[in-house]
């Protein structure tokens, strides 16, 4: 009986110190600064992917206003010059939001793993800024082709 109590007592601090043990793996798992670095470029890159994924959808909007807008100049023919000036700009900032886009994606490219922490997030901060102004170009466009279209 007396065995069983020693083994009873060995078991139960074994597993005391299983446990302290399995405490010092999870602070184990912290990242290091390389891992911390990484990840910080993987959630800027996603933060630039994640404006590229809202806009892109609104290139259909721009060619649906641009059709509508060629739809308009071709089938009214007594518009006043003023107008069709008006409506060929709308055209024009529809082009150049649509181009704006397409440039940026044909620049873009992911950041090499060669490449240091600092440069890649220079790199992709640069990249936000871009998109953001693609954004605000497309939505801009979209806007004032709708309200003139739409008046």
């Amino acid at each position: 009986m007396k065995n069983w109590a020693i083994l009873l007592t060995l078991l139960v601090l074994v597993s005391g110190c299983n446990k302290q043990g399995s405490n010092e793996g999870e602070e184990a798992t912290e990242l290091t600064p390389e891992e911390r670095a990484k990840q910080q470029q993987i959630e800027l890159f996603d933060e630039v992917m994640a404006i590229h994924d809202e806009v892109m959808p609104k290139m259909q909007d721009i060619y649906n206003l641009k059709v509508n807008i060629r739809g308009r100049l071709d089938s009214i023919p007594d518009l006043s010059e003023d107008a069709q000036a008006d409506l060929r700009n709308h055209l024009a900032e529809l082009d150049s939001a649509d181009e704006a886009m397409m440039n940026w994606m044909r620049e873009f490219e992911p950041v090499a793993d060669s490449v240091s922490h600092e440069d890649a997030m220079e790199y992709l901060e640069d990249e936000k800024s871009k998109i953001e102004k693609v954004r605000e170009v497309m939505n801009t466009a979209i806007s004032e082709a709708t309200e003139k279209l739409n008046n």
